[in-house]
């Protein structure tokens, strides 16, 4: 699995719940073939996306009225750990605007603000490149950055 779990994509250290949604990735990526010059940003990609697709689950577990206040709360914590290890891992900024939204959900609005303030700059710096636009999948990062511009204005 491209040695990911055994040095660390810039020492994150993954938990093992993260570890089987990163492998899930590498899994359904497993035939593709990347030129030798790509392979490690393809590999901080993929780490990255399973992160996301690990928050995302984490989010939905606290909101699918089950959880109770405490465990909801210990799943957006999660998600947030996630998308925080997925930006440090390949730092697209829509991880930036996922860790806002979570902490948001979270009631943590001081941090929420600053981490869409950081989108917006991020957003504003962002250069897509070859690879991203698989990662971004269903979001538009101009729709979320007026979303980003509104929060901080509201926040």
């Amino acid at each position: 699995m491209f040695g990911l779990f055994k040095k660390k994509a810039k020492d994150v250290t993954f938990t093992e719940e993260e570890k089987v949604y990163i492998k899930m990735m590498f899994d359904n990526f497993k035939d593709y073939a990347v030129k030798k010059d790509l392979v490690k940003r393809f590999e901080r990609g993929i780490t990255a996306k399973g992160l996301e697709l690990y928050a995302a689950a984490q989010e939905d577990k606290a909101f699918i009225g089950l959880a109770s206040e405490e465990q909801a709360q210990n799943y957006l914590i999660n998600a947030i750990a996630a998308v925080h290890k997925a930006y440090q891992v390949y730092p697209l900024p829509l991880y930036l605007f996922l860790k806002a939204k979570y902490l948001e959900q979270l009631r943590v609005d001081r941090d929420a603000l600053i981490n869409y303030e950081k989108y917006v700059d991020a957003f504003a710096d962002y250069k897509e490149e070859g690879f991203d636009k698989e990662l971004l999948g269903k979001y538009n990062l101009e729709e979320l950055f007026q979303i980003a511009a509104r929060k901080t204005l509201t926040l």
